[in-house]
């Protein structure tokens, strides 16, 4: 939930003692804690991987959200933050994203830019994908 908050809405890094404190009782996550009771919002772990250049270990989650969930809990979404720059779809009075589909995931695993960790994390999506959006897509 931190991660959202400080890559999507641009919030300081909550780092708990001198830094930012959190409180799971307010907004956005007391939002997100909403969704996720309400399954508007999934999360699926599909393992850990291990960045080479500094070996830090990192966890390969997806979150699933509801169209209307998503719009309402981002509206104020950034397009950048100090780690880097938000990859979406158009842009205009609100964000559109990406379609989880062989092609698209194929542009931005070629990218120079993406990072083995987030490259995995892609891949096994797109292998999942039944399981992340339901039978219907």
């Amino acid at each position: 939930m931190r991660e959202f908050n400080e890559e999507l809405l641009g919030a300081p890094e909550a780092t708990g003692a001198g830094g930012s404190e959190v409180d799971y009782d307010t907004p956005p996550y007391s939002d997100l804690n909403s969704a996720m009771a309400d399954n508007r919002l999934q999360v699926w772990n599909f393992g850990m991987g291990i960045e080479a250049h500094n070996l830090v270990p990192c966890l390969l989650t997806a979150a699933v959200f509801d169209a209307s969930t998503f719009d309402a809990l981002f509206a104020s979404m950034v397009e950048r933050t100090n780690e880097g720059v938000l990859i979406s779809g158009p842009r205009g009075s609100t964000v559109s994203g990406l379609p989880l589909e062989a092609d698209t995931v194929r542009d931005l695993l070629v990218s120079p830019r993406m990072s083995p960790i987030p490259a995995a994390l892609l891949h096994l999506a797109l292998q999942h994908r039944e399981l992340l959006l339901g039978s219907s897509t």
